[in-house]
């Protein structure tokens, strides 16, 4: 079964170097609509006016001590622990 991304890929093969430069500009073009359509999201994001809690709190520190630690997972590992890739 091909993914999108592996038929993207066999049509681009199909492309003359002038339509594949269309193709960059527009798939440029698509990522940056959608990355200014986020920041205005968060940019218009209620303020939220409720506290952390104590528990809250420490793990956001400790999640800080894990990320500097290096105590990551790859973000197909994290996907495919919770049996959520597609």
């Amino acid at each position: 079964m091909s993914t999108p991304k592996d038929k993207l890929e066999e049509m681009v093969k199909l492309l003359d170097d002038f339509e594949t430069q269309e193709v960059i500009d527009f798939v440029g073009y698509i990522r940056e609509k959608r990355k200014k359509m986020f920041d205005e999201m968060l940019e218009n994001a209620p303020v939220d006016e409720e506290s952390l809690t104590e528990a809250e709190l420490q793990a956001i520190e400790q999640a800080r001590k894990d990320l500097k630690a290096g105590k990551t997972i790859s973000h197909e590992k994290f996907w495919g622990k919770y049996d959520l890739q597609d």
